[in-house]
């Protein structure tokens, strides 16, 4: 038997209430670990490159799968097209921060340049999820939204 739109909702969200306050013990937990284990220093750096990472993903996505999650009727064209332009901005993304990496570590007074090289890849790996990830919310299957977060997390 199928949930009414109440429960799902109340269980979807439910899931969403629970994954936020996992992810704020694992984020504080880590923030506490890596602080005691980097000296001030390489924590300073870690912050800084993750600054630039969430800056440089917000131009990433530009809001294709919120695209998505709110259009009345997505149609397969639509899937199609966010999906793409998803790749594409996150090549650019990519070949940006690759290219400008020494610029953006003089800026930041990071003193190597090729830790934002190294992580350049990611933002493509990540314009791979936008529409699996819009769908989802779309459906209302936050349970999976939940899962991918927690675990992309403690990969990470």
């Amino acid at each position: 038997m199928e949930k009414s739109l109440y429960e799902k909702t109340v269980s979807e969200t439910t899931k969403m209430l629970v994954s936020s306050v996992v992810m704020f013990i694992l984020q504080f937990g880590s923030i506490v670990i890596l602080a005691r284990i980097y000296s001030p220093n390489e924590f300073g750096i870690l912050s800084k490159i993750t600054i630039i990472t969430s800056f440089a993903d917000v131009f990433c996505q530009l809001g294709l799968g919120q695209a998505v999650v709110q259009k009345k009727k997505a149609s397969q064209q639509d899937y199609d097209t966010v999906s793409s332009s998803a790749m594409v901005l996150g090549i650019i993304t990519s070949l940006v921060v690759f290219v400008l990496a020494s610029p953006i570590s003089n800026l930041v007074r990071i003193n190597n340049s090729l830790y934002l090289r190294i992580i350049s890849p990611a933002f493509f790996i990540t314009s791979l999820s936008v529409l699996p990830l819009a769908r989802a919310q779309r459906e209302m299957r936050f349970g999976i939204i939940v899962r991918k977060d927690i675990v992309s997390y403690l990969l990470s």
